[in-house]
């Protein structure tokens, strides 16, 4: 069985419940799913703002990071581990 090779995290809204994630919230939930993340496997976030604070937590946990700023005014942040 292959292992998926992106794990999709859209922090921008909860479909669930059709609402806008505030802070800390999104962070929260990347950290959780890092957890789970495996050794060639990437996150992709997706953000309506910079998660600055998030870049520090990530470079110093050993993870390596790529931000794409979207047209449609979102940020795609796309997370591995460091090798």
């Amino acid at each position: 069985m292959e292992q998926q090779r992106y794990i999709g995290l859209d922090v921008h809204k909860d479909y669930s419940v059709f609402r806008i994630l505030e802070p800390p919230e999104p962070m929260e939930r990347v950290l959780g799913a890092l957890s789970t993340l495996g050794p060639d496997q990437q996150l992709l976030m997706i953000i309506d703002r910079q998660p600055r604070p998030l870049y520090r937590i990530l470079q110093n946990n050993g993870y390596d990071y790529r931000e794409t700023f979207k047209p449609e005014g979102i940020f795609e942040i796309l997370i591995w581990q460091a090798r």
